[in-house]
């Protein structure tokens, strides 16, 4: 027997011209090939040519019969044949190294684009032929067929077309199989152009690493006072511009290797059907996708050479100028998210035939699926501390970058704005309190402790850690945010690690039971010993009772109690401590079997009846009842047949619309129908959300006019009025409606689950007869500030503070925003089509609860959490400058009585005076909100009344709600579902039958070795004198490599596996219940027998 993918020729010559060299080299470009770190690179040339090795030897003397010595041996000799080492074939060591070898090359073969052996039409692909001397230049459109190949011929090859002493290599790159054969055209080989995308995203990522760098030496050159026009700044500006074009370029060239795998990949899947691939990708293929312009247009950020300028901007009462050097040094930070393709490809590219087991199983190889295999490593923990690492030195670089002034930097300054000889770019504040002189901090330092206690959730607002800018906060948002989806993932991590795995909870279990043998055998003896004494009167001494007490107690209840439940822990099985998934395992595995079993007593019956038929044919052939046939079939058309009495039987017609006239179905009433009852309830839920948010919207402006210090009865205040109280007439009309709906809805529920009668018509005094639900909803929409209305005022004895009408009913209107939640939950459940149905058959309710955990329960999970997060940020932003900013100082209400007393200009807080400032500014409310829910909590922006302090505590239990759904989410995502597992343990496979063959050839080595120097002694071999670390490791690959595909998947695909066992069982099993009793419907005896089986 030969080893497969030996190259032949024509005839015979071809067979027997192959010479002994040419397989021994085969075989060490095996080694080699293993032996390479990256896929798809090859040996260099000088490896060839090296001298043999004892590697080399060990398969020379094997192709010549154990002779040392010659190295040029003519014979051809086949490494299969009778001729080699009988020792070697012979041993029970060396006989599965060597099927591992031939079954690991086997594998090999397929493993390539073009190693499939047929054309694109099916048709075999033809012999390899020599290339025409006239044939020059490459194709531009592939000619071949799948399986098609041309080789190129090599130095010292025949006319036959086998080379003498040479084997064929892929061209391009190579791969791990020693058998390929060179392709005229590298793109055509999925192997060479998956590496090129992996090279070409390594480059990609150092261009962009090296840009950042470039950009932040520029940036700090402007800071430390260098003029931005000078030469040193301007040649990094050229050095950056000509990084960012090479990134631009290796881009174009990345997403054209894209598109060509994505056609390679579709031509794989179309084998057969006469499927062409074009491997020229043209331009416009590339600038068609969307994803190219937005990298591009990231990457594209940079400080142009010979450009500079500088940009003011207000925040709050404060006043900063960036330098562009600085804004684009910013931007250019995001390129670090390059980073993540080059660490994605390390992690999921050494995973064997991913490409294949994707589309089989049909389960996406990402970025996901790299991200779920690091949070399941044992290095999840060090994978987050690290990322955690990277992320808070680049948030406070941006952060030290936003907090710098243009208007300070170097001695003296580089700034030129006009702005920067205000008032307000010299001295800032924070919420309108106490000025300080705004000084620049260049230390790295202190912009890196900021983002440490902001992501760790600490905040201790120590001076110079706060952000006093918009972007400064924005950065400081997005680093706490990160820190708590780091912190949930950490726990969700040590979560997925911390339980015993299915191996580790069976040993356990072992453990257990012998553990209770042990402790069985002392308890028997103690209570045998404790029997006799008290049989023969003897007292134990003080050493025996601390024993007895140490080892059962004193009480002898308890000892009993103690000895049989030991003894009950002995009776169990083994097969019992496996564990859940342990006990699925021997499940599918006696399934199997007794499937096996049926499935030949089935097809032995099945030959016994074809042998009898003769002899059936004699006997009477059993009637069928044609008309209960009929009747069965024509159920549904003919009513009678069911039974029912006339009145029932005129309304299943009506209900069914099978009533025709003049042959047309009959119109079905829509108030009959629960679709389009449903379908109307969602449409006024939706109507209802628009208008109620609306008239808060309205009244959001209303508020924000009077208090900039216009006055009540002007024309815009008093239209924005106007529109709050048509829309809030229009939500009560719109929530009557869908009570009336819901009234009809439960009446059709009522119909279907009870059989009572279905009444349609659904009267106003019927709809407010169903409950309080209509009152309260009007009773929150319907308090709104109408036109021409307005008031003032005051609360609180010892502060004082003035509140306009305004202000107060745009407060309480935020109560409006529970109408947004019906129309989000129909939206989660509007894909699941006959809920009512299942929900009757099931009895699960597909309410809220249902709907919350749907969203929950995916990686989108952690969008949903974040814009929920965000809308209650908003509210409670908005509650909390509402309630701490006083109508005393706007100009219109400067006059009220209230505002002329003490305790309406000093308030006094924790038992310190303090003089109350208005701040009109939202964001800092909004800051105030984020930092107390992220439980940071600087102290720069404090509440100082009791509706303030509310909107701040409902924030903070949001906050820590929150983070406890998002680590719930986090973790149900980053465990593995039943696919993926089946996915990975293909992968394990796949790796391991790769692994076989260069454990296979160590093995062989070993034995070897030890052969020639037991042989020199005089000695015989054992399977002792193997070392077992060889022999475990070949072992565990080889049966790793030998496992079922069945016995792969995880749970819910075995149990998916024994249910479609037990079905084919079952259908099986009736097969023979039906053919033995034949007999019986014919009247006679018996024409088969369980034993003629």
């Amino acid at each position: 027997m030969e080893l497969p993918g030996t190259v032949e020729g024509d005839g015979e010559g071809g067979r027997e011209g192959s010479e002994a060299p040419a397989q021994v080299k085969r075989l060490r470009s095996d080694i080699l090939d293993d032996s390479m770190s990256m896929e798809g690179d090859e040996p260099q040339a000088g490896a060839q040519e090296a001298q043999l090795t004892e590697v080399d030897e060990l398969l020379s003397s094997l192709s010549r019969d154990g002779v040392p010595g010659e190295k040029d041996p003519k014979p051809t000799i086949n490494l299969a044949s009778p001729e080699l080492d009988s020792d070697l074939l012979a041993s029970p060591m060396a006989g599965s190294p060597i099927s591992a070898v031939r079954a690991a090359e086997t594998s090999e073969r397929g493993d390539s684009l073009y190693a499939s052996g047929a054309s694109a039409e099916g048709k075999p692909a033809q012999a390899p032929q020599e290339k025409p001397e006239q044939e020059t230049g490459t194709p531009t459109q592939s000619k071949l067929r799948s399986g098609q190949r041309t080789l190129d011929p090599t130095p010292g090859e025949g006319d036959d077309g086998v080379a003498n002493g040479s084997i064929w290599r892929l061209g391009g790159g190579g791969h791990e199989s020693s058998f390929a054969h060179s392709h005229s055209n590298w793109k055509e080989n999925r192997r060479v152009v998956d590496f090129q995308m992996y090279r070409m995203r390594l480059v990609v990522a150092a261009l962009g690493v090296t840009g950042i760098f470039v950009s932040v030496v520029e940036n700090e050159l402007i800071v430390l006072g260098r003029e931005p026009a000078s030469a040193e700044v301007n040649g990094l500006k050229v050095v950056g511009s000509v990084l960012t074009l090479g990134i631009l370029v290796c881009l174009y060239y990345l997403y054209m290797l894209r598109c060509l795998m994505k056609r390679l990949l579709v031509h794989l899947r179309k084998l057969g059907s006469g499927h062409y691939v074009d491997t020229n990708v043209s331009p416009r293929h590339v600038f068609s996708q969307w994803k190219f312009w937005f990298e591009g247009l990231i990457c594209l950020c940079h400080s142009p050479p010979f450009c500079t300028f500088e940009i003011p901007l207000w925040n709050s009462n404060n006043l900063v100028v960036y330098r562009a050097e600085t804004m684009w040094s910013v931007l250019c930070c995001t390129r670090l998210y390059l980073m993540w393709p080059v660490v994605r490809d390390i992690i999921i590219r050494d995973l064997p035939k991913r490409q294949m087991i994707e589309y089989i199983s049909c389960v996406h190889i990402d970025s996901v699926f790299a991200l779920k295999i690091l949070l399941q490593g044992r290095l999840a923990f060090a994978i987050c501390v690290i990322g955690g690492i990277v992320i808070n030195c680049q948030a406070a670089y941006v952060f030290r970058c936003c907090e710098l002034t243009a208007c300070k930097f170097g001695n003296p300054t580089t700034a030129v704005s006009q702005e920067c000889h205000l008032h307000e770019a010299k001295y800032w504040s924070i919420g309108g309190r106490t000025e300080t002189e705004q000084v620049n901090d260049l230390y790295f330092g202190d912009a890196l402790w900021t983002m440490l206690i902001t992501a760790l959730t600490v905040g201790f607002g120590e001076s110079g850690t706060v952000a006093y800018t918009h972007v400064g906060r924005l950065v400081s948002c997005i680093c706490a945010t990160l820190g708590i989806v780091l912190s949930a993932t950490m726990t969700s991590s040590l979560t997925q690690s911390i339980p015993w795995s299915v191996q580790e909870h069976g040993a356990l279990l072992l453990l257990e039971r012998e553990k209770a043998k042990q402790q069985l055998q002392i308890l028997a003896v103690n209570r045998l010993i404790g029997f006799w004494r008290k049989c023969n009167g003897k007292k134990p001494s003080l050493l025996q009772l601390y024993r007895r007490w140490a080892s059962t107690g004193l009480d002898d209840e308890r000892a009993a109690e103690m000895f049989r439940l030991t003894a009950r822990t002995l009776e169990v099985d083994v097969e019992d401590m496996y564990g859940v998934n342990g006990q699925i395992d021997i499940i599918l595995s006696r399934t199997k079997y007794v499937e096996q079993i049926i499935e030949e007593l089935t097809e032995k019956l099945g030959q016994k009846r074809a042998r009898g038929f003769m002899t059936m044919k004699k006997g009477p052939i059993p009637q069928v009842d044609l008309e209960d046939q009929s009747q069965s079939n024509n159920a549904r058309n003919n009513l009678q047949a069911l039974g029912l009495d006339a009145d029932v039987m005129e309304e299943v017609r009506s209900a069914t619309g099978l009533r025709r006239s003049n042959s047309v179905m009959k119109k079905v009433d829509w108030r009959r129908s629960r679709a389009a009852v449903h379908q109307r309830l969602t449409r006024f839920r939706l109507l209802s959300c628009v208008s109620g948010v609306s008239g808060l919207l309205f009244s959001v402006a209303t508020n924000a006019m009077v208090m900039a210090g216009w006055e009540a009865d002007e024309m815009d205040v008093v239209v924005c009025k106007a529109f709050d109280t048509l829309c809030t007439a229009l939500s009560l009309f719109f929530v009557f409606k869908v009570h009336k709906y819901l009234v009809l809805g439960s009446r059709i529920d009522n119909h279907v689950k009870k059989g009572q009668a279905l009444e349609v018509d659904v009267t106003p005094f019927q709809v407010l007869s169903s409950g309080f639900g209509l009152y309260v909803e009007w009773f929150i929409l319907a308090i709104h500030l109408p036109p021409y209305v307005s008031f003032s005022v005051a609360v609180g004895d010892i502060n004082i503070i003035l509140y306009k009408a305004e202000a107060l009913f745009s407060g309480f209107e935020l109560l409006r925003c529970y109408l947004t939640w019906p129309v989000l939950r129909e939206w989660l459940l509007s894909d699941l089509p006959k809920r009512d149905v299942i929900s009757r058959l099931t009895g699960v309710s597909f309410g809220s609860l249902f709907a919350l955990k749907r969203a929950l329960n995916d990686w989108k999970s952690v969008i949903f959490i974040g814009c929920a997060w965000a809308f209650m940020t908003l509210i409670c932003g908005y509650l909390l400058r509402t309630s701490e900013l006083s109508a005393c100082f706007v100009h219109t209400s400067s006059g009220h009585p209230a505002c002329a007393k003490r305790e309406a200009q000093v308030w006094l807080v924790n038992g310190r005076e303090i003089t109350p400032v208005s701040d009109p500014w939202i964001l800092n409310s909004f800051w105030a909100i984020f930092v107390t829910s992220t439980t940071v909590g600087y102290g720069d922006v404090t509440p100082n009344t009791l509706m303030g302090r509310v909107a701040v505590g409902i924030s903070g239990l949001v906050g820590i709600l929150t983070a406890g759904l998002l680590t719930a989410s986090i973790g149900s995502a980053v465990k593995w579902s039943g696919a993926e597992q089946s996915v990975l343990a293909l992968l394990e496979r796949e790796r391991c039958n790769r692994d076989l063959k260069r454990r296979a050839v160590e093995f062989i080595i070993v034995w070897w070795r030890l052969k020639k120097k037991k042989r020199g002694k005089g000695q015989a071999m054992s399977i002792t004198d193997m070392p077992s670390r060889v022999r475990s490791k070949f072992s565990d690959v080889r049966i790793k490599a030998g496992v079922n595909f069945e016995e792969v998947g995880g749970i819910d695909r075995k149990i998916s596996n024994i249910c479609q066992r037990s079905k084919n069982i079952k259908y099986n099993v009736e097969s023979v219940n039906d053919a033995f009793s034949l007999h019986t419907n014919q009247g006679g005896k018996g024409q088969f027998k369980l034993k003629d089986f």
